[in-house]
């Protein structure tokens, strides 16, 4: 519960889901609704009570805690059994639980880790020059393979 929109920005970028104010100042609003609540009057005066006002996330993610864990399990291995090249970009306060599969798959390069330090959870919102030059990068390392995969061998050339 927020007193007023602009609490609503230090709060998500103290929670460390953003931060770049840029960016939170343009996702966060439509994530939260406003309530209106009139208070009842007070005294004799006869007229209305007070207007109170004060914003609330859309979504309460709480109420789907309970489901979180059955999003996670076999991740990994649902990550790590897809054949193509792989990046896993994560901003640098975010904290991998302990998976001892996924450090073992990173250390035998099944995959390729990269850390976008000074953002948020939200990687694409805090940070979308640094994320796209990671992923740039990626696709370029990809089309150098698949140039040097497909170079005949010389016992190909010596056919032609």
């Amino acid at each position: 519960i927020l007193p007023s929109f602009p609490s609503s920005l230090p709060s998500a970028i103290k929670n460390a889901w953003l931060s770049n104010r840029q960016s939170a100042a343009l996702s966060i609003p439509s994530q939260l609704c406003r309530e209106v609540t009139t208070l009842p009057p007070t005294g004799n005066s006869g007229g209305g009570g007070e207007v109170k006002e004060r914003f609330v996330w859309r979504t309460d993610l709480l109420q789907s805690e309970r489901h979180w864990k059955g999003w996670f399990e076999g991740m990994t291995d649902a990550i790590l059994d897809l054949k193509p090249p792989k990046v896993l970009a994560l901003a640098g306060r975010d904290r991998m639980a302990k998976d001892d599969k996924l450090t073992v798959a990173q250390m035998q390069g099944k995959f390729q880790m990269v850390f976008v330090p000074k953002s948020g959870h939200s990687i694409q919102e805090d940070k979308p020059e640094e994320l796209a030059g990671v992923m740039e990068k990626f696709a370029q390392r990809i089309l150098q393979m698949l140039r040097f995969n497909s170079r005949p061998t010389s016992t190909q050339s010596d056919r032609v």
